[in-house]
């Protein structure tokens, strides 16, 4: 069902409920003014074709005609001032149409063109099924709004592994009033879009659900770009991490487990600084210190402790983001390039034996 159906049977409901332009109470008023007039204008002629010589009978037509006269004004006026009435309910009124005629096309442009679809679903006992959706439906799923609103039609093209989940959104619904989920739907193609659904519920006075209101929005794109991501994230040898400058990370590839022995949830849950050499702690805190005011870390160096109680060196660079108070950092163990450098600075300051010739004695 499009949208826009619902548009025209509210207008031709307002349409019906509209009054006519002229009402019993007009056509009342207007027939009573008239008959008095006629009433007035009679007896006048009776008088002037009596000849009436009787000063009381000649006083007593007169008040009659002037009195049917003033009823006839009023009644008259009365009409006149109900058509004008009348005429300027009807002048507004189709001022009000006509503007809300253009906020009607504004709103099926502005639905038209906006990359989410539009929904309603209703209460019927103890089912939910649709209302109407609008036609980006189409666009997003590759079905028509006249399949899209068959009972069945959502369930049976979700995909299983969402389904479990599907079962306590309503739940959620009911108890919050709004929630957000994204889940994967079937596209008439085959293929499956990931949607992102937000529903708010509507109730009636006494607090009894009445109709559900959503959206969907594609987030396919999104998706697939954020697993991409997430797939650098999970390979990469080196050990990758989001921390706080409240001195706890945030995420962890699974790098820091097979270097540091630590589980993640481990990692997670404690200061990033009880990690650090006790020599390094006060360069390592200058560094995070940096990284709060606004300024990258690169190429900085100090030891991490492991599980077992083995020291690493690693190598650092930061990035921060201070609008959500993170940094972003990537480390390299670079244990061994320590060792064999150490042990080169060793052997070129190791003292050095005399190479000249050697001296020789000779009897005398």
């Amino acid at each position: 069902m499009k949208s826009t159906s619902l548009i025209n049977a509210g207008s031709a409901r307002t349409s019906a409920a509209r009054p006519r332009s002229f009402n019993k109470e007009l056509i009342a008023a207007f027939l009573l003014g008239a008959i008095l007039f006629l009433l007035a204008a009679r007896l006048e002629f009776t008088q002037n074709l009596l000849g009436l010589d009787n000063r009381y009978a000649l006083w007593q037509s007169n008040v009659m005609m002037l009195v049917f006269g003033i009823l006839s004004t009023a009644f008259l006026a009365a009409a006149y001032l109900r058509w004008r009435e009348l005429n300027a309910e009807r002048t507004e009124r189709s001022r009000m149409e006509t503007a809300m005629w253009d906020t009607h096309g504004r709103l099926d442009q502005a639905l038209s063109k906006s990359p989410a679809v539009v929904y309603a679903l209703r209460f019927e006992g103890d089912s939910i099924v649709p209302a109407w959706v609008d036609e980006n439906v189409t666009r997003i799923t590759g079905f028509s709004p006249a399949e899209a609103v068959h009972p069945a039609w959502w369930l049976d093209n979700l995909h299983p592994d969402d389904r479990v989940k599907a079962a306590m959104w309503t739940k959620d619904l009911l108890e919050r009033g709004q929630i957000g989920n994204e889940f994967r739907f079937r596209h008439k193609d085959g293929g499956y879009r990931w949607i992102w659904n937000e529903q708010n519920l509507l109730r009636d006075n006494n607090g009894v659900p009445i109709e559900i209101v959503g959206s969907w929005t594609d987030i396919t794109e999104r998706k697939d770009v954020t697993e991409e991501h997430d797939r650098f994230f999970l390979v990469s040898h080196d050990m990758l991490c989001v921390a706080g400058f409240d001195g706890y990370f945030k995420r962890l590839n699974p790098a820091w487990v097979a270097k540091f022995g630590y589980a993640i949830d481990e990692l997670l849950l404690m200061p990033f600084m009880t990690m650090v050499h006790p020599d390094d702690r006060e360069a390592t805190l200058d560094k995070v210190s940096r990284l709060a005011h606004g300024s990258d870390v690169l190429s900085f160096e100090c030891r991490l402790c492991c599980k077992d109680g083995t020291m690493r060196w690693m190598l650092w660079d930061a990035v921060p983001f201070i609008d959500t108070q993170r940094f972003y950092a990537a480390g390299r163990d670079i244990t061994t390039a320590r060792k064999w450098r150490w042990r080169s600075t060793k052997r070129r300051n190791r003292p050095r034996r005399p190479t000249g010739p050697r001296a020789s004695s000779s009897p005398t």
